[in-house]
Protein backbone atom coordinates (compact mmCIF):
# COMPACT_ATOMS: atom_id res chain seq x y z
CA UNK A 1 0.00 0.00 0.00
CA UNK A 2 1.29 3.74 -0.10
CA UNK A 3 3.00 5.48 2.80
CA UNK A 4 1.61 8.97 1.94
CA UNK A 5 2.64 11.45 4.04
CA UNK A 6 0.28 15.22 4.22
CA UNK A 7 3.58 17.17 4.68
CA UNK A 8 4.71 16.02 1.06
CA UNK A 9 1.13 16.74 -0.36
CA UNK A 10 1.44 20.00 1.10
CA UNK A 11 4.82 20.61 -0.31
CA UNK A 12 3.38 19.60 -3.45
CA UNK A 13 0.84 21.69 -3.87
CA UNK A 14 3.28 24.53 -2.69
CA UNK A 15 4.98 23.75 -6.01
CA UNK A 16 2.65 23.21 -8.02
CA UNK A 17 1.02 26.74 -7.60
CA UNK A 18 4.38 28.34 -8.01
CA UNK A 19 4.17 26.53 -11.04
CA UNK A 20 0.39 27.66 -12.23
CA UNK A 21 0.94 30.71 -13.91
CA UNK A 22 3.99 29.19 -16.03
CA UNK A 23 1.82 26.05 -16.92
CA UNK A 24 -1.37 28.20 -17.84
CA UNK A 25 0.54 30.55 -20.22
CA UNK A 26 2.50 27.50 -21.86
CA UNK A 27 -1.05 25.54 -21.95
CA UNK A 28 -3.00 28.73 -23.76
CA UNK A 29 0.47 29.08 -26.59
CA UNK A 30 -0.76 24.52 -26.75
CA UNK A 31 -4.24 25.27 -27.72
CA UNK A 32 -3.51 28.31 -29.50
CA UNK A 33 -1.38 26.46 -32.13
CA UNK A 34 -3.92 23.45 -32.08
CA UNK A 35 -6.91 25.41 -32.90
CA UNK A 36 -5.03 27.28 -35.77
CA UNK A 37 -3.62 24.02 -37.20
CA UNK A 38 -7.25 23.13 -37.30
CA UNK A 39 -8.55 25.93 -38.81
CA UNK A 40 -10.50 26.81 -35.96
CA UNK A 41 -11.17 30.66 -34.87
CA UNK A 42 -10.23 31.47 -31.30
CA UNK A 43 -13.52 33.62 -30.76
CA UNK A 44 -16.47 33.12 -28.46
CA UNK A 45 -19.91 32.92 -30.81
CA UNK A 46 -18.17 30.81 -33.64
CA UNK A 47 -17.20 28.15 -30.63
CA UNK A 48 -20.18 28.11 -29.48
CA UNK A 49 -21.69 27.30 -33.10
CA UNK A 50 -18.52 24.59 -33.09
CA UNK A 51 -19.82 22.56 -30.14
CA UNK A 52 -23.54 23.24 -31.38
CA UNK A 53 -23.02 21.88 -34.73
CA UNK A 54 -21.70 18.52 -32.74
CA UNK A 55 -24.22 17.88 -30.41
CA UNK A 56 -27.06 15.63 -30.35
CA UNK A 57 -30.22 15.31 -28.37
CA UNK A 58 -31.70 12.38 -26.58
CA UNK A 59 -33.29 10.75 -29.92
CA UNK A 60 -30.34 11.16 -31.85
CA UNK A 61 -27.67 9.82 -29.35
CA UNK A 62 -29.86 6.73 -29.09
CA UNK A 63 -29.94 6.48 -32.94
CA UNK A 64 -26.26 6.62 -32.50
CA UNK A 65 -25.17 3.91 -29.92
CA UNK A 66 -27.85 1.65 -31.84
CA UNK A 67 -25.59 2.39 -35.50
CA UNK A 68 -22.72 1.63 -33.25
CA UNK A 69 -23.89 -1.34 -31.97
CA UNK A 70 -25.21 -2.66 -35.72
CA UNK A 71 -21.53 -2.15 -37.10
CA UNK A 72 -20.69 -5.58 -35.22
CA UNK A 73 -24.48 -6.89 -36.08
CA UNK A 74 -24.43 -10.46 -37.47
CA UNK A 75 -26.17 -9.46 -40.77
CA UNK A 76 -24.47 -8.11 -43.75
CA UNK A 77 -27.36 -5.77 -44.98
CA UNK A 78 -27.66 -4.69 -41.23
CA UNK A 79 -23.89 -3.32 -40.55
CA UNK A 80 -24.02 -2.15 -44.28
CA UNK A 81 -26.78 0.27 -43.60
CA UNK A 82 -25.20 1.23 -39.97
CA UNK A 83 -22.28 2.56 -41.91
CA UNK A 84 -23.74 4.54 -44.68
CA UNK A 85 -26.22 5.95 -41.55
CA UNK A 86 -22.72 6.57 -39.62
CA UNK A 87 -20.92 8.01 -42.06
CA UNK A 88 -24.15 10.52 -43.26
CA UNK A 89 -24.33 11.75 -39.21
CA UNK A 90 -20.91 13.64 -39.80
CA UNK A 91 -19.30 15.08 -37.39
CA UNK A 92 -21.59 14.67 -34.17
CA UNK A 93 -20.82 11.01 -34.68
CA UNK A 94 -16.74 11.54 -34.72
CA UNK A 95 -16.29 11.03 -31.01
CA UNK A 96 -17.99 7.81 -30.66
CA UNK A 97 -16.94 6.19 -33.84
CA UNK A 98 -13.05 7.04 -32.33
CA UNK A 99 -14.08 4.75 -29.12
CA UNK A 100 -15.65 2.50 -31.37
CA UNK A 101 -12.32 2.09 -33.57
CA UNK A 102 -11.14 0.32 -31.01
CA UNK A 103 -14.00 -2.13 -29.72
CA UNK A 104 -13.22 -5.38 -29.24
CA UNK A 105 -15.50 -6.72 -32.23
CA UNK A 106 -12.94 -6.82 -35.14
CA UNK A 107 -16.04 -6.31 -37.84
CA UNK A 108 -17.17 -3.23 -35.34
CA UNK A 109 -13.64 -1.47 -34.82
CA UNK A 110 -12.92 -1.41 -38.67
CA UNK A 111 -16.21 -0.46 -39.53
CA UNK A 112 -16.12 2.81 -37.50
CA UNK A 113 -12.40 3.44 -39.15
CA UNK A 114 -14.17 3.41 -42.14
CA UNK A 115 -16.42 5.92 -40.86
CA UNK A 116 -13.79 8.03 -39.69
CA UNK A 117 -12.02 7.89 -42.72
CA UNK A 118 -14.79 9.40 -45.03
CA UNK A 119 -14.72 12.35 -42.47
CA UNK A 120 -10.97 12.70 -44.32
CA UNK A 121 -10.21 16.47 -43.01
CA UNK A 122 -13.16 17.37 -41.16
CA UNK A 123 -11.76 15.62 -38.20
CA UNK A 124 -10.26 17.33 -35.39
CA UNK A 125 -9.92 14.46 -32.65
CA UNK A 126 -10.56 14.71 -28.71
CA UNK A 127 -7.06 16.80 -28.38
CA UNK A 128 -8.78 19.78 -30.45
CA UNK A 129 -12.15 19.52 -29.15
CA UNK A 130 -10.87 20.17 -25.65
CA UNK A 131 -8.72 23.13 -26.81
CA UNK A 132 -11.75 24.45 -28.27
CA UNK A 133 -13.71 24.04 -25.06
CA UNK A 134 -10.56 25.38 -22.86
CA UNK A 135 -10.79 28.43 -25.55
CA UNK A 136 -14.60 28.65 -24.80
CA UNK A 137 -14.69 28.76 -21.67
CA UNK A 138 -11.92 31.62 -21.51
CA UNK A 139 -13.72 33.98 -23.07
CA UNK A 140 -17.15 32.49 -21.65
CA UNK A 141 -19.59 34.38 -23.68
CA UNK A 142 -23.23 34.08 -22.67
CA UNK A 143 -24.94 30.74 -22.93
CA UNK A 144 -21.19 28.68 -22.75
CA UNK A 145 -22.18 26.74 -19.40
CA UNK A 146 -25.19 25.57 -21.77
CA UNK A 147 -23.76 24.75 -24.62
CA UNK A 148 -21.04 22.77 -23.26
CA UNK A 149 -23.46 21.18 -20.53
CA UNK A 150 -25.88 19.86 -23.89
CA UNK A 151 -22.56 19.10 -25.73
CA UNK A 152 -21.16 16.99 -22.89
CA UNK A 153 -23.04 13.54 -23.08
CA UNK A 154 -21.92 13.51 -27.11
CA UNK A 155 -18.60 13.56 -25.87
CA UNK A 156 -17.77 9.97 -25.98
CA UNK A 157 -14.53 10.46 -24.90
CA UNK A 158 -12.79 10.05 -20.90
CA UNK A 159 -10.25 12.65 -21.40
CA UNK A 160 -12.69 15.12 -22.75
CA UNK A 161 -15.82 14.22 -21.00
CA UNK A 162 -13.09 15.10 -17.75
CA UNK A 163 -11.50 18.35 -19.15
CA UNK A 164 -15.41 19.34 -19.99
CA UNK A 165 -16.40 18.76 -16.49
CA UNK A 166 -13.60 20.72 -15.04
CA UNK A 167 -14.14 23.78 -17.07
CA UNK A 168 -17.71 23.46 -15.98
CA UNK A 169 -16.97 23.18 -12.71
CA UNK A 170 -14.57 26.19 -12.78
CA UNK A 171 -17.35 28.31 -14.61
CA UNK A 172 -20.29 26.83 -12.93
CA UNK A 173 -18.73 28.44 -9.18
CA UNK A 174 -17.16 31.64 -10.27
CA UNK A 175 -19.64 33.44 -7.70
CA UNK A 176 -19.60 31.10 -4.85
CA UNK A 177 -22.97 29.67 -5.76
CA UNK A 178 -23.77 26.54 -8.32
CA UNK A 179 -24.90 28.33 -11.62
CA UNK A 180 -28.52 27.25 -12.02
CA UNK A 181 -28.21 24.90 -15.03
CA UNK A 182 -25.63 23.05 -13.01
CA UNK A 183 -27.31 22.50 -9.80
CA UNK A 184 -30.38 21.38 -11.59
CA UNK A 185 -28.11 19.01 -13.25
CA UNK A 186 -27.83 16.84 -10.28
CA UNK A 187 -31.32 15.29 -11.33
CA UNK A 188 -30.44 14.84 -14.92
CA UNK A 189 -31.81 11.86 -16.15
CA UNK A 190 -27.92 11.27 -17.45
CA UNK A 191 -25.08 10.25 -15.40
CA UNK A 192 -22.40 12.46 -17.12
CA UNK A 193 -24.83 15.60 -16.61
CA UNK A 194 -24.80 14.72 -12.79
CA UNK A 195 -21.13 13.75 -12.53
CA UNK A 196 -20.90 17.68 -13.95
CA UNK A 197 -23.13 19.13 -10.77
CA UNK A 198 -20.82 17.46 -8.18
CA UNK A 199 -18.07 20.15 -8.33
CA UNK A 200 -20.51 23.02 -7.98
CA UNK A 201 -22.46 22.05 -5.35
CA UNK A 202 -19.97 20.89 -2.96
CA UNK A 203 -17.93 23.74 -3.90
CA UNK A 204 -21.18 26.19 -2.74
CA UNK A 205 -21.49 24.35 0.52
CA UNK A 206 -24.94 24.64 2.90
CA UNK A 207 -27.79 23.24 1.28
CA UNK A 208 -26.01 22.73 -2.12
CA UNK A 209 -23.46 20.55 -0.65
CA UNK A 210 -26.56 18.52 1.04
CA UNK A 211 -27.34 17.76 -2.69
CA UNK A 212 -24.21 16.78 -3.45
CA UNK A 213 -24.50 14.10 -0.84
CA UNK A 214 -27.18 12.81 -2.58
CA UNK A 215 -25.23 11.76 -5.16
CA UNK A 216 -23.26 9.51 -3.17
CA UNK A 217 -25.84 6.77 -3.98
CA UNK A 218 -26.05 7.38 -7.66
CA UNK A 219 -26.95 4.54 -9.42
CA UNK A 220 -24.24 5.33 -11.71
CA UNK A 221 -20.78 4.51 -9.83
CA UNK A 222 -19.01 6.96 -11.91
CA UNK A 223 -20.96 9.50 -10.39
CA UNK A 224 -20.66 8.39 -6.85
CA UNK A 225 -16.51 8.40 -7.00
CA UNK A 226 -16.56 11.61 -8.29
CA UNK A 227 -19.15 12.84 -5.57
CA UNK A 228 -17.02 11.24 -2.53
CA UNK A 229 -13.33 12.49 -4.19
CA UNK A 230 -15.20 16.28 -4.01
CA UNK A 231 -16.78 15.97 -0.73
CA UNK A 232 -13.45 14.18 1.14
CA UNK A 233 -11.73 16.99 -0.50
CA UNK A 234 -13.52 19.34 1.11
CA UNK A 235 -13.13 17.41 4.26
CA UNK A 236 -17.01 15.57 4.90
CA UNK A 237 -16.18 12.22 6.16
CA UNK A 238 -19.65 11.17 5.35
CA UNK A 239 -18.07 10.26 1.83
CA UNK A 240 -15.41 8.09 3.13
CA UNK A 241 -17.75 5.08 3.18
CA UNK A 242 -18.88 5.40 -0.01
CA UNK A 243 -14.97 4.92 -1.15
CA UNK A 244 -14.92 2.20 0.71
CA UNK A 245 -17.77 0.80 -1.05
CA UNK A 246 -16.64 1.45 -4.34
CA UNK A 247 -13.26 -0.93 -3.64
CA UNK A 248 -15.97 -3.92 -3.99
CA UNK A 249 -18.45 -2.74 -6.46
CA UNK A 250 -17.97 -0.84 -10.11
CA UNK A 251 -15.51 -1.08 -13.37
CA UNK A 252 -11.61 -2.00 -12.20
CA UNK A 253 -10.04 1.93 -13.02
CA UNK A 254 -12.77 3.10 -10.22
CA UNK A 255 -11.46 1.06 -7.92
CA UNK A 256 -8.06 2.24 -8.46
CA UNK A 257 -9.24 5.72 -8.14
CA UNK A 258 -10.75 5.02 -5.06
CA UNK A 259 -8.32 3.08 -3.15
CA UNK A 260 -5.67 5.80 -4.55
CA UNK A 261 -7.42 8.50 -2.06
CA UNK A 262 -7.83 5.91 0.48
CA UNK A 263 -3.93 5.41 0.82
CA UNK A 264 -3.86 9.18 0.88
CA UNK A 265 -5.74 9.36 3.68
CA UNK A 266 -4.57 6.69 5.65
CA UNK A 267 -0.94 7.36 4.94
CA UNK A 268 1.79 4.61 6.38
CA UNK A 269 -1.16 3.54 8.26
CA UNK A 270 -3.14 2.02 5.61
CA UNK A 271 -4.00 -1.55 6.09
CA UNK A 272 -1.37 -4.26 4.30
CA UNK A 273 -3.09 -6.06 1.60
CA UNK A 274 -2.11 -8.17 -1.65
CA UNK A 275 -3.08 -9.60 -4.64
CA UNK A 276 -4.00 -8.30 -7.96
CA UNK A 277 -8.21 -6.70 -7.54
CA UNK A 278 -8.92 -8.82 -10.28
CA UNK A 279 -11.96 -10.93 -9.03
CA UNK A 280 -15.12 -10.03 -6.87
CA UNK A 281 -13.47 -11.80 -4.15
CA UNK A 282 -10.40 -10.07 -4.07
CA UNK A 283 -12.20 -6.71 -3.83
CA UNK A 284 -14.39 -7.60 -0.93
CA UNK A 285 -11.37 -8.52 1.03
CA UNK A 286 -9.98 -5.25 0.27
CA UNK A 287 -13.11 -3.44 1.30
CA UNK A 288 -13.58 -5.35 4.39
CA UNK A 289 -9.81 -4.70 5.35
CA UNK A 290 -10.77 -0.85 4.82
CA UNK A 291 -14.23 -0.66 6.03
CA UNK A 292 -12.50 -2.67 9.43
CA UNK A 293 -9.53 0.65 9.07
CA UNK A 294 -12.51 3.09 9.01
CA UNK A 295 -14.19 2.18 12.11
CA UNK A 296 -10.84 1.98 14.12
CA UNK A 297 -10.08 5.54 12.30
CA UNK A 298 -12.85 8.03 11.18
CA UNK A 299 -12.42 10.12 14.50
CA UNK A 300 -8.52 10.81 14.09
CA UNK A 301 -8.15 10.42 10.42
CA UNK A 302 -6.73 13.60 8.74
CA UNK A 303 -8.54 14.19 5.13
CA UNK A 304 -5.57 16.05 3.47
CA UNK A 305 -6.86 17.20 0.08
CA UNK A 306 -5.11 16.14 -2.62
CA UNK A 307 -2.85 17.44 -5.15
CA UNK A 308 -4.65 17.98 -8.08
CA UNK A 309 -2.53 17.00 -11.23
CA UNK A 310 -2.22 19.58 -13.66
CA UNK A 311 -3.85 19.39 -17.35
CA UNK A 312 -1.50 17.76 -20.17
CA UNK A 313 0.70 21.04 -21.86
CA UNK A 314 1.29 19.04 -25.06
CA UNK A 315 4.77 19.04 -23.98
CA UNK A 316 7.45 16.55 -24.93
CA UNK A 317 10.71 15.66 -23.02
CA UNK A 318 13.04 12.81 -24.56
CA UNK A 319 16.13 11.06 -23.11
CA UNK A 320 18.91 10.54 -26.32
CA UNK A 321 20.39 7.94 -24.78
CA UNK A 322 23.54 9.66 -26.99
CA UNK A 323 23.71 12.00 -29.03
CA UNK A 324 23.69 16.44 -28.04
CA UNK A 325 27.01 18.24 -27.74
CA UNK A 326 29.09 16.19 -25.63
CA UNK A 327 27.48 12.79 -27.22
CA UNK A 328 27.36 11.06 -23.93
CA UNK A 329 23.19 11.93 -24.03
CA UNK A 330 20.96 14.98 -23.12
CA UNK A 331 17.05 14.79 -21.84
CA UNK A 332 15.47 17.82 -23.64
CA UNK A 333 11.68 19.15 -23.98
CA UNK A 334 10.18 20.33 -27.07
CA UNK A 335 6.86 21.83 -27.75
CA UNK A 336 4.36 22.11 -30.34
CA UNK A 337 6.55 24.01 -32.97
CA UNK A 338 9.26 20.85 -32.74
CA UNK A 339 11.37 23.37 -30.85
CA UNK A 340 13.54 22.68 -27.74
CA UNK A 341 12.55 24.33 -24.70
CA UNK A 342 15.38 23.30 -22.63
CA UNK A 343 18.59 20.78 -23.04
CA UNK A 344 20.67 19.27 -20.51
CA UNK A 345 23.79 18.18 -22.08
CA UNK A 346 26.07 15.40 -21.19
CA UNK A 347 23.84 12.95 -19.08
CA UNK A 348 25.53 9.68 -19.40
CA UNK A 349 22.77 7.59 -20.68
CA UNK A 350 19.79 8.67 -19.36
CA UNK A 351 17.38 5.90 -19.76
CA UNK A 352 14.09 7.53 -18.04
CA UNK A 353 13.44 10.76 -17.09
CA UNK A 354 10.34 12.13 -14.98
CA UNK A 355 9.42 15.76 -14.70
CA UNK A 356 8.63 16.52 -11.21
CA UNK A 357 6.23 18.46 -9.49
CA UNK A 358 8.86 20.69 -8.84
CA UNK A 359 9.86 21.46 -11.92
CA UNK A 360 13.33 19.16 -11.45
CA UNK A 361 13.84 15.99 -13.09
CA UNK A 362 14.02 12.32 -12.11
CA UNK A 363 16.71 10.74 -14.38
CA UNK A 364 17.63 7.19 -14.34
CA UNK A 365 21.75 7.65 -15.48
CA UNK A 366 22.51 4.10 -17.18
CA UNK A 367 25.85 4.52 -17.98
CA UNK A 368 26.81 5.65 -14.34
CA UNK A 369 25.61 3.74 -12.52
CA UNK A 370 23.14 6.14 -10.76
CA UNK A 371 19.74 7.73 -10.20
CA UNK A 372 19.91 11.79 -10.34
CA UNK A 373 17.58 15.06 -9.30
CA UNK A 374 18.48 17.88 -11.86
CA UNK A 375 17.32 21.56 -12.12
CA UNK A 376 16.84 22.64 -16.16
CA UNK A 377 20.42 23.69 -16.22
CA UNK A 378 21.56 20.49 -15.60
CA UNK A 379 22.98 21.20 -11.67
CA UNK A 380 22.93 17.66 -9.79
CA UNK A 381 20.59 18.32 -6.62
CA UNK A 382 20.15 15.09 -5.65
CA UNK A 383 21.91 11.46 -7.07
CA UNK A 384 21.90 7.68 -5.96
CA UNK A 385 24.61 5.45 -6.78
CA UNK A 386 22.64 2.02 -7.82
CA UNK A 387 24.74 -1.31 -8.57
CA UNK A 388 24.31 -1.98 -12.20
CA UNK A 389 22.56 0.27 -14.50
CA UNK A 390 19.27 1.59 -14.14
CA UNK A 391 16.43 1.77 -16.95
CA UNK A 392 13.41 2.87 -14.92
CA UNK A 393 13.50 5.63 -11.98
CA UNK A 394 9.97 6.91 -10.60
CA UNK A 395 9.22 9.21 -8.10
CA UNK A 396 6.71 8.07 -5.54
CA UNK A 397 4.07 10.02 -3.53
CA UNK A 398 5.74 9.54 -0.23
CA UNK A 399 8.85 11.38 -1.45
CA UNK A 400 10.84 8.13 -1.79
CA UNK A 401 12.32 6.70 -5.22
CA UNK A 402 11.56 3.60 -7.02
CA UNK A 403 14.02 2.29 -9.43
CA UNK A 404 14.97 -0.52 -11.89
CA UNK A 405 18.02 -1.84 -13.12
CA UNK A 406 18.79 -5.52 -15.35
CA UNK A 407 18.54 -7.34 -12.31
CA UNK A 408 16.93 -5.32 -9.53
CA UNK A 409 13.68 -3.60 -8.23
CA UNK A 410 13.81 -1.22 -5.51
CA UNK A 411 12.88 1.48 -3.59
CA UNK A 412 14.76 4.19 -1.66
CA UNK A 413 14.83 7.04 0.26
CA UNK A 414 15.82 10.65 0.03
CA UNK A 415 18.30 9.75 2.41
CA UNK A 416 19.90 7.00 0.33
CA UNK A 417 18.06 4.11 2.84
CA UNK A 418 17.07 0.95 0.82
CA UNK A 419 13.22 0.07 1.75
CA UNK A 420 12.86 -2.85 -0.36
CA UNK A 421 14.72 -4.81 -2.64
CA UNK A 422 13.99 -7.86 -4.95
CA UNK A 423 16.79 -9.42 -6.96
CA UNK A 424 15.26 -11.15 -9.96
CA UNK A 425 16.91 -12.90 -13.21
CA UNK A 426 17.00 -12.17 -16.92
CA UNK A 427 17.43 -8.74 -17.83
CA UNK A 428 14.53 -5.86 -16.55
CA UNK A 429 14.04 -3.24 -19.14
CA UNK A 430 11.04 -1.08 -18.15
CA UNK A 431 9.42 -1.17 -15.17
CA UNK A 432 6.97 0.94 -12.85
CA UNK A 433 5.60 0.60 -9.20
CA UNK A 434 1.45 0.85 -9.72
CA UNK A 435 -0.90 2.38 -6.75
CA UNK A 436 -1.61 -0.75 -5.11
CA UNK A 437 2.27 -1.16 -4.81
CA UNK A 438 2.58 -4.36 -7.01
CA UNK A 439 5.64 -3.84 -9.44
CA UNK A 440 4.84 -4.16 -12.97
CA UNK A 441 8.32 -5.15 -15.07
CA UNK A 442 9.13 -6.89 -18.55
CA UNK A 443 12.16 -8.63 -19.27
CA UNK A 444 14.39 -10.25 -21.73
CA UNK A 445 12.88 -13.60 -21.58
CA UNK A 446 9.75 -12.27 -23.49
CA UNK A 447 7.33 -11.53 -20.76
CA UNK A 448 5.45 -9.13 -18.51
CA UNK A 449 5.50 -9.73 -15.14
CA UNK A 450 3.65 -8.58 -11.53
CA UNK A 451 4.55 -8.55 -8.20
CA UNK A 452 2.66 -7.99 -5.65
CA UNK A 453 4.21 -5.52 -2.46
CA UNK A 454 5.87 -8.99 -1.08
CA UNK A 455 8.10 -9.16 -4.39
CA UNK A 456 5.54 -12.57 -5.27
CA UNK A 457 4.60 -12.93 -8.68
CA UNK A 458 0.67 -13.09 -8.50
CA UNK A 459 0.94 -13.31 -12.95
CA UNK A 460 3.06 -13.69 -15.79
CA UNK A 461 1.96 -12.19 -19.44
CA UNK A 462 3.62 -13.47 -22.62
CA UNK A 463 4.61 -10.59 -24.61
CA UNK A 464 6.68 -11.63 -27.47
CA UNK A 465 10.61 -11.47 -28.82
CA UNK A 466 11.98 -9.36 -26.18
CA UNK A 467 15.27 -10.20 -26.47
CA UNK A 468 16.58 -7.08 -28.06
CA UNK A 469 14.94 -4.34 -25.45
CA UNK A 470 11.20 -3.77 -24.40
CA UNK A 471 8.67 -1.41 -22.80
CA UNK A 472 5.47 -1.85 -21.13
CA UNK A 473 2.72 0.72 -19.42
CA UNK A 474 -0.46 -0.27 -17.73
CA UNK A 475 -3.21 1.73 -19.34
CA UNK A 476 -6.80 2.36 -17.53
CA UNK A 477 -8.22 -0.66 -19.58
CA UNK A 478 -6.63 -3.51 -17.74
CA UNK A 479 -4.12 -3.89 -20.82
CA UNK A 480 -0.63 -3.80 -21.60
CA UNK A 481 0.66 -0.56 -23.83
CA UNK A 482 4.24 -2.11 -25.66
CA UNK A 483 7.23 -1.47 -27.29
CA UNK A 484 9.40 -4.05 -28.86
CA UNK A 485 12.29 -3.50 -29.97
CA UNK A 486 13.46 -6.60 -32.18
CA UNK A 487 10.09 -6.84 -33.57
CA UNK A 488 9.96 -3.22 -34.64
CA UNK A 489 6.28 -2.93 -33.44
CA UNK A 490 4.45 -1.03 -30.62
CA UNK A 491 1.22 -3.16 -28.94
CA UNK A 492 -1.79 -2.88 -27.20
CA UNK A 493 -2.60 -6.24 -25.53
CA UNK A 494 -4.11 -8.19 -23.02
CA UNK A 495 -3.23 -10.29 -20.58
CA UNK A 496 -4.44 -13.33 -23.04
CA UNK A 497 -2.07 -11.42 -25.72
CA UNK A 498 -4.78 -10.66 -27.71
CA UNK A 499 -3.37 -7.81 -29.55
CA UNK A 500 -5.90 -4.12 -29.78
CA UNK A 501 -3.09 -2.17 -31.67
CA UNK A 502 -0.09 -2.09 -33.33
CA UNK A 503 2.02 -0.04 -34.79
CA UNK A 504 4.77 -0.39 -36.97
CA UNK A 505 8.19 1.78 -35.08
CA UNK A 506 11.96 0.87 -35.89
CA UNK A 507 13.54 -0.58 -32.97
CA UNK A 508 10.57 1.05 -30.46
CA UNK A 509 12.72 1.31 -27.64
CA UNK A 510 8.76 2.93 -25.13
CA UNK A 511 5.71 3.64 -25.91
CA UNK A 512 3.37 5.69 -23.72
CA UNK A 513 -0.71 6.41 -24.02
CA UNK A 514 -1.22 10.03 -24.12
CA UNK A 515 -4.79 11.66 -22.70
CA UNK A 516 -5.97 12.16 -25.84
CA UNK A 517 -5.57 8.54 -26.56
CA UNK A 518 -3.22 8.82 -28.39
CA UNK A 519 0.11 6.21 -28.74
CA UNK A 520 3.60 8.23 -28.36
CA UNK A 521 6.61 6.33 -29.33
CA UNK A 522 10.30 6.20 -29.79
CA UNK A 523 12.21 5.34 -33.01
CA UNK A 524 15.73 5.26 -31.62
CA UNK A 525 16.75 3.27 -35.49
CA UNK A 526 15.40 6.32 -37.31
CA UNK A 527 15.60 9.06 -34.22
CA UNK A 528 12.28 10.29 -33.97
CA UNK A 529 9.48 10.57 -32.06
CA UNK A 530 6.23 9.19 -33.27
CA UNK A 531 2.81 10.22 -32.67
CA UNK A 532 -0.27 7.76 -33.88
CA UNK A 533 -4.28 8.14 -33.10
CA UNK A 534 -6.28 5.59 -32.26
CA UNK A 535 -6.55 4.21 -35.28
CA UNK A 536 -2.65 3.54 -35.81
CA UNK A 537 -2.13 6.31 -38.39
CA UNK A 538 0.85 8.60 -37.41
CA UNK A 539 -0.14 11.68 -36.49
CA UNK A 540 2.92 13.68 -36.30
CA UNK A 541 6.91 12.85 -36.30
CA UNK A 542 9.74 14.88 -34.62
CA UNK A 543 13.32 13.81 -35.51
CA UNK A 544 15.91 14.29 -32.59
CA UNK A 545 19.57 14.75 -32.40
CA UNK A 546 20.26 10.83 -30.69
CA UNK A 547 18.73 7.51 -30.12
CA UNK A 548 15.44 8.07 -28.28
CA UNK A 549 15.08 6.27 -25.00
CA UNK A 550 12.38 7.13 -23.42
CA UNK A 551 9.70 10.00 -24.09
CA UNK A 552 6.96 11.61 -21.82
CA UNK A 553 4.22 14.00 -22.87
CA UNK A 554 3.07 16.44 -19.77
Amino acid sequence: MHARIPAVLTLLAASALALCAADSEAQRQHDRQLLQQANLTEDGKPLLEFFSRRTLDDAARQRLADLIRQLGDDDFETREAATKALTALGLAAEPALQAAATDADVERANRAKECLAALGDKRVGCEVLAAAARRLATLNPPRTIEILLAYLPSAHDRQLEDEIVGLLAHLGSADGLPAPLLAAAAQDSLPIRRLAAVQPLVHAGGEHRTAARKLLQDPEPRVRLAAALALVAARDRSAVPTLIALLGEGPLPLFWAAEDRLCQIAGADAPALSGPPTTAATRLKYRAAWSEWWQANEAKAELVQAVRPARPLGLTVVCDFDGGASGEGQVWEYGADGKANWKIDGVQGPADVQVLPTGRLLIAEHNSSRLTERNRDGQVIWEYGVTGNPVSAQSLPNGNIFFATYTELAEVTREGKKVWSHQKPHSIYCAQLLPNRHILYIHSNGNIVELDALGKEVRSVPAGNTSGWGSVELLPNGHFLIALYNTNKVREIDENGKVYLECSVSQATFATRLANGHTLAADSQNRQIIEFDQLGKVVSRQAVPGRPFRVRRR
